[in-house]
């Protein structure tokens, strides 16, 4: 339960740790407002291979507007997301990243 504590405090103070949204294009773009996730964190093998492992909100999931809902030619539904890596490194949690839905719609050209 602490665990599930800190993913959820965690994404309150996620919004400060951001970068850009890499897909975000000027003046030619919109965004909404970032919907989160989760977090993640780097990790190694053994190896040296790096990987990301996390958690994901399902409650955030399931609350997902349909306009980010998109269908697949196997008619399963799919949403976009943006994985991004925190500013300042690890945060007091461990977490190195966050997943956020992707929001950026190209504006349509008159």
């Amino acid at each position: 339960m602490e665990k599930l504590n800190n993913i959820n405090n965690n994404q309150n103070n996620m919004e400060d740790n951001q970068n850009h949204n890499p897909n975000q294009q000027g003046p030619a773009s919109t965004t909404t407002p970032k919907i989160y996730l989760g977090n993640l964190q780097e990790k190694a093998r053994q190896s040296g291979d790096k990987f990301l492992t996390g958690s994901l909100c399902l409650t955030d999931i399931e609350n997902i507007p349909k306009e980010h809902i998109q269908k697949g030619n196997n008619n399963k539904n799919y949403v976009r997301v943006i994985v991004n890596p925190y500013k300042n490194g690890a945060n007091e949690y461990g977490n190195t990243h966050s997943v956020s839905i992707d929001t950026f719609k190209p504006q349509k050209q008159d």
